[in-house]
């Protein structure tokens, strides 16, 4: 999947699941900078495994129930399973 449909096809599949795994690549030894910290979008690659784009803001949609990291292929990817946040909590 192209990465630019990563948000819109994870927020159309938790309209239509309740909870969901989303896997994404990172890189544990690229340190997060200034530009990383200061992007606005979701894409990244560094250490915070975006967590610093927009403060994190682009996850403020899903509660995370829980994460693991793992390597597939000398690849590293960090798992989260979420769920669509309340509109309450949100």
């Amino acid at each position: 999947m192209a990465d630019v449909h990563f948000i819109d096809l994870a927020d159309e599949l938790l309209r239509r699941y309740p909870n969901l795994s989303i896997g994404r690549e990172y890189n544990e030894h690229e340190k997060c900078y200034w530009q990383c910290q200061r992007a606005q979008g979701w894409r990244c690659t560094c250490s915070c495994q975006a967590r610093n784009h927009a403060g994190g803001s682009w996850m403020d949609p899903w509660n995370v129930l829980a994460e693991d990291n793992s390597i597939i292929d000398r690849v590293t990817w960090t798992w989260m399973a979420v769920e669509l946040k309340t509109p309450e909590a949100h």
